[in-house]
């Protein structure tokens, strides 16, 4: 019976309601002048809105802020105060709203409030919304708030309002004064992520798409700011000395206060490298927006960011291979230490070519002292076979040789297509004479695996994507058998 009277207490209630103390409390966090610029932000989305006016008045603790345009009022009345309605510009990349959120969450920051649009006057007082409708139309929209809150200041919500970046056609008056247009450094076109729905309830998705963005000088050493249209969202703490202005919808989290990805603001760094190196200094290249960027630069542009960091294009990695150090020191290269560039930064210039370790490029290793032996009729046959087996895995041609050092452990070593083994290491010429040998077999499949990742820093064998290759080449071998590469090679055919 219980439960039937609790079915029937609740039944024909909706399924939430708003607490407007809590919602407060959150709108708060996000911040009073964000929540004013939110309304700036609506005004500029509207095509037939040329002016906003804004004014903000302190009285004590209590603020009022009043924001007024000149265009044609909201289409519909709810929009004012029912949350998570649909909005008309989710399906446009070039409008900043999506959340539908501002009014709402500037309403919930009021004592009391009023909007004036169209034949409507909504007033919020107390805990009631008053409708009336006149006959008289209200040319634009005037949305007024008064505030108590004794964290935020007049002189707060101005600073906030005075960074706002007025776009092209419009006109934004703050307390009485125009504010001047906002002098672009540099505007360039790039590709980026960009949130977008189609109409009618539909989840915003991310697509690529082709953008400009802006560049703004900053004002009295203040931090840089990423925008949105015109509009401030986050600072960018990583001594970027522009502003940064995106002409389409960022991907943020609802609060518009904090992008979703560090990988956005990554492209957006790699976007500003590659456009902008006329006016990236010797400093700039310094900074860590520049190292993120080289994650992702193309070789033109890495090359050119690396001479302007280090003065040179001529850079290696300092190993422990101290002869190798002094060599390329020598040879005029700037030495950086192994822990100076990430793992990302380093992937992306050795993929480019444009870097590697010292003892790559200038190390000795035992193999410089090899000396040659001469090969048994058993020898030459086995490199014979051990090109075959080449050709049908890794698809090259590729030398062989036969050497001894007693300077290495190992027993074979591969590198632009010359295959290499120490016959002191194999057990001597006669174990040459096994065409099929286990270890001798190992070692090419072994040593072929090595032509696609080269030896990786010497971590190659730690990786997957070596042993991967391995696989890979051992399996064409299995697949064939050792009899089909030996036929071959006595000139007969494979069956």
């Amino acid at each position: 019976m219980m439960n039937e009277n609790k079915e029937k207490t609740a039944h024909g209630k909706k399924w939430f309601e708003v607490d407007p103390k809590g919602f407060r409390i959150q709108c708060l966090e996000i911040g009073v002048p964000r929540l004013v610029a939110e309304l700036i932000s609506n005004v500029f989305d509207l095509k037939e809105a040329k002016n906003c006016w804004v004014n903000i008045e302190q009285h004590g603790e209590i603020i009022h802020v009043t924001v007024k345009d000149d265009g044609d009022g909201f289409k519909d009345k709810n929009e004012i105060f029912i949350i998570f309605g649909d909005s008309d510009k989710r399906d446009n990349p070039e409008l900043r709203g999506r959340f539908n959120y501002a009014e709402k969450q500037f309403v919930v920051l009021c004592e009391e409030a009023h909007f004036r649009t169209g034949n409507w006057h909504i007033a919020f007082k107390g805990a009631k919304r008053i409708e009336k409708r006149h006959d008289k139309k209200f040319e634009g929209t005037e949305i007024f708030g008064r505030i108590r809150d004794s964290t935020t200041s007049k002189e707060k919500i101005l600073e906030y309002l005075y960074r706002i970046a007025v776009p092209a056609g419009k006109t934004l008056t703050i307390n009485g004064t125009v504010k001047p247009t906002t002098p672009i450094v540099k505007k360039f076109r790039t590709k980026l992520p960009t949130p977008i729905a189609k109409k009618g309830y539909n989840k915003l998705r991310e697509v690529i798409r082709e953008t400009e963005i802006y560049l703004y000088d900053l004002d009295n050493e203040e931090d840089a700011w990423l925008y949105e249209m015109g509009i401030p969202i986050c600072k960018l703490d990583d001594n970027i000395r522009w502003n940064v202005d995106v002409q389409q919808k960022v991907p943020q989290v609802p609060e518009r206060n904090v992008i979703k990805t560090p990988a956005y603001l990554k492209a957006i760094y790699t976007a500003v490298a590659e456009n902008c190196l006329d006016i990236i200094t010797e400093d700039d290249a310094s900074e860590t927006w520049v190292s993120d960027a080289l994650e992702k630069t193309t070789a033109e542009t890495s090359t050119t960011l690396m001479e302007k960091r280090y003065g040179t294009d001529k850079i290696a990695i300092e190993g422990t291979d101290t002869e190798a150090n002094e060599r390329a020191l020598r040879a005029g290269y700037k030495l950086i230490g192994g822990g100076e560039l990430n793992r990302d930064i380093k992937s992306n210039l050795k993929t480019n070519n444009l870097i590697d370790y010292a003892s790559n490029q200038f190390g000795t290793s035992g193999w410089e002292t090899a000396k040659a032996v001469e090969e048994t009729p058993a020898m030459t046959f086995f490199a014979k076979i051990c090109k075959a087996v080449a050709k049908e895995t890794i698809r090259k041609d590729i030398t062989v040789s036969f050497v001894t050092t007693k300077h290495t452990d190992e027993g074979a070593t591969y590198g632009n297509r010359h295959l290499q083994f120490n016959v002191r290491n194999c057990g001597g010429k006669k174990h040459f004479e096994n065409p099929r040998s286990e270890n001798l077999l190992g070692l090419l499949i072994h040593e072929l695996a090595h032509d696609r990742l080269g030896n990786n820093d010497g971590f190659a064998h730690l990786s997957h994507d070596y042993l991967r290759e391995q696989e890979k080449v051992a399996g064409k071998c299995f697949s064939k058998g050792i009899d089909y590469f030996i036929t071959l090679c006595r000139g007969k055919s494979p069956t």
